[in-house]
């Protein structure tokens, strides 16, 4: 049965109904694993349209710009705060999305748990946020280097200063 033939069916047994659903909305999540989930989640998606290629555009441009900008400190706070800032507002945006997809979209893509928007946007931002975390650990422990040798350093020459003063 292909889904664009499927019609609801009145006082149908439930197995058909089932088979119906299954058709048109794909097989249970609990009859595939999770490879196969992935494959039918790519496959459901149209991938042409624009919102989606923007969104996609939009991952690669941030992912970039992260990578480029990963040593200025002050840049990548500000990009930390703004995206936990977006994945905030995504329970909200998923809301809207939901009841106006027609506007922007050719298929009904939201749904109330917020699956397809936490797949296709908001966890490319939360790796995103764990980059910029780990950036800021690794920031932080070379700045910790520095100061430490620096003490070491100021410890030794205060050390000198003393064994010349009693020479």
């Amino acid at each position: 049965m292909n889904p664009k033939e499927w019609k609801p069916v009145r006082n149908a047994d439930s197995s058909k109904l089932e088979e119906g659903f299954r058709v048109y909305y794909g097989p249970k999540d609990e009859e595939m694993n999770f490879t196969e989930n992935v494959i039918y989640f790519i496959q459901s998606v149209d991938w042409t349209e624009p919102w989606i290629v923007s969104l996609v555009i939009f991952h690669i441009f941030l992912v970039t710009f992260v990578y480029f900008t990963r040593k200025m400190v002050n840049v990548q706070t500000i990009l930390f705060m703004l995206l936990f800032g977006f994945l905030y507002l995504t329970e909200r945006f998923n809301g809207w999305a939901m009841e106006n997809w027609e506007t922007f979209a050719t298929r009904p893509y939201f749904d109330k748990n917020g699956s397809f928007i936490t797949f296709m946007f908001s966890f490319p931002l939360v790796l995103v946020e764990i980059f910029i975390l780990i950036n800021f650990l690794r920031i932080m422990s070379d700045l910790l280097v520095k100061v430490k040798r620096a003490q070491f350093k100021r410890e030794a020459n205060a050390k000198k200063e003393v064994s010349k003063k009693k020479d």
